[in-house]
């Protein structure tokens, strides 16, 4: 009887144990605050982006038409999402659930994908280099039939500033060839922002000719 006893007592142990570890784990994970799916903008680098049921987890609803622009809220950032989370419906007719996210701050911008059932969960969408805003603008439809969640972590980064290209034929009038003539090009006065060093020219010589992966200075022959 005793021996029974005290495996009783250790079972009991073990199962008080597990649900302190769930809670401690739920607690890192909706830290900060949590900015639900809805029309309208914010400007933040911290925090939880979630679908319309929010910490309820209990998901978002059908019938949803929502557009949601996150920007940075320091000069010069972009806005990166981290999907953590992403298990929309499938089920219904076409059109299924789907996210929808833009570079920019309208759905005027580019639109950088479309993403049905868990194709966004692990993956990071960042404002691009070219995105003056650092916005990123997300819209989410809902059909009729079936439920789903999302969460995405909310940071912020400073894009790379570009190169700045400079180009020199060796002289400071118009150049005139003959056909089959070749002109020398140097493009070793470029610069790149402090910090950076430029990794490869690509040459666009006017006529057709693009040359990638190319030294800073090339010699060009135009047929015509």
């Amino acid at each position: 009887m005793q021996e029974g006893s005290d495996s009783a007592r250790s079972h009991a142990r073990t199962r008080f144990h597990v649900p302190l570890l769930l809670l401690a784990l739920l607690t890192v994970t909706v830290q900060g605050q949590t900015y639900t799916m809805i029309n309208g903008t914010v400007a933040t680098c911290t925090g939880a982006f979630m679908d319309s049921g929010g910490l309820t987890a209990s998901g978002y609803s059908n019938n949803e038409n929502y557009t949601y622009s996150i920007c940075p809220d320091t000069p010069g950032g972009a806005v990166s999402l981290n999907f953590l989370v992403c298990n929309l419906s499938t089920a219904g007719a076409a059109p299924m659930d789907a996210l929808s996210i833009y570079d920019g701050n309208s759905t005027a911008a580019p639109l950088l994908g479309v993403w049905t059932g868990a194709l966004l969960q692990g993956q990071i969408i960042s404002a691009s280099a070219s995105n003056p805003s650092g916005c990123l603008t997300v819209t989410f439809r809902s059909n009729n039939a079936g439920i789903g969640t999302f969460t995405a972590l909310i940071s912020c980064f400073q894009p790379c500033v570009r190169p700045t290209a400079v180009a020199s034929n060796g002289s400071l009038l118009p150049l005139k060839i003959c056909p089959g003539g070749t002109v020398n090009l140097d493009g070793s006065s470029s610069y790149a922002a402090n910090g950076a060093t430029i990794a490869s020219y690509t040459w666009d010589f006017g006529d057709g000719t693009l040359l990638a992966n190319a030294p800073a200075m090339v010699a060009h022959s135009y047929a015509h």
